[in-house]
């Protein structure tokens, strides 16, 4: 059986496709033209990439869509891992 999945962002990663700030966002994402979430989490929404892409197709928006999805979460890294805060 072949299994098909599906990319999935939350708000943080809006904010790095869409090239604005979390403000931004939720208005955005408060717009009836908006995409329904796929799911509502305890985190927040979440919504299909697929649906943000046909979305900002309609809209004339591009997206940032340079970084692949893993390196999403590693965004607030440098390469040596170091998430910038110095220990005591």
């Amino acid at each position: 059986m072949l299994a098909i999945m599906e990319s999935l962002v939350g708000s943080y990663e809006l904010t790095l496709l869409l090239g604005v700030k979390r403000a931004r966002v939720y208005q955005i994402t408060n717009t009836d033209d908006f995409p329904q979430p796929a799911a509502v989490l305890a985190m927040g929404s979440i919504w299909r990439l697929d649906d943000i892409k046909e979305w900002a197709q309609r809209k004339g928006r591009t997206l940032n869509l340079d970084a692949p999805p893993a390196d999403l979460l590693q965004a607030d890294r440098d390469p040596g891992g170091s998430t910038g805060q110095s220990e005591p």
